[in-house]
């Protein structure tokens, strides 16, 4: 009976430090990479630096500058990097971000929240309307949306955002006679052409 007692109570002791160290290295999992494993996104061959806009997309003799890491003050972030572009003047520019988060849901969250926030008419939350120039359609992206309007009264600009698992890539660029409906949909091809090949066939190289 004793032994019975003394049995269990090991057992007791031994489950409990088991759950205490599983409960340790959750907690480690969860702070320092923002996920549990079977939530985390995959290892990945490539870094949101990889994903930069080469100059060539835009208009002659603008001002480029290379995409650089950001700090980002979102703990669900693991790499946010961005990129800009100015032409004529200062008088057009392109804002590119790339963000990697820790699972595809925060990646969805954030696509709808910048949805929300940036493609809105800046004083009364209408989102923005796509032209009919636009037309181009991912086939890859698990969600895209983009839309046009205005942000000052002399500022038009047409953006981009789309969620590719857990990646998010945000673009926007003043619409002038250097940046036409036509070269916008020519960078947006392009962004979802450059990832879609990261993530879809570089890996079964």
């Amino acid at each position: 009976m004793v032994n019975t007692a003394k049995r269990n109570a090991i057992i007791f002791n031994l489950s409990l430090v088991g759950l205490c160290i599983l409960s340790c290295v959750l907690f480690a999992q969860l702070f320092f990479n923002g996920c549990i494993w079977w939530e985390c996104a995959p290892a990945r061959s490539f870094d949101v630096l990889d994903l930069e806009l080469p100059s060539h997309l835009f208009p002659d003799k603008a001002i480029y500058n290379s995409i650089h890491l950001d700090d980002d003050d979102n703990p669900k972030t693991l790499r946010s990097s961005g990129q800009t572009i100015y032409w004529d003047g200062r008088k057009g520019l392109a804002i590119y971000i790339v963000d990697r988060y820790a699972t595809s849901k925060n990646a969805l969250q954030n696509f709808e929240r910048t949805k929300v926030s940036f493609f809105s008419n800046w004083n009364n939350s209408i989102l923005w309307y796509k032209p009919e120039e636009l037309t181009y359609v991912s086939p890859l992206a698990d969600n895209f949306f983009w839309g046009c309007g205005y942000i000052t009264r002399s500022d038009y600009r047409c953006g981009m955002v789309a969620q590719y698992q857990e990646f998010l890539l945000f673009f926007n660029a003043t619409i002038s006679e250097k940046m036409s409906y036509a070269d916008f949909q020519g960078i947006v091809t392009f962004i979802d052409e450059n990832i879609s090949d990261h993530l879809y066939h570089r890996s079964e190289r």
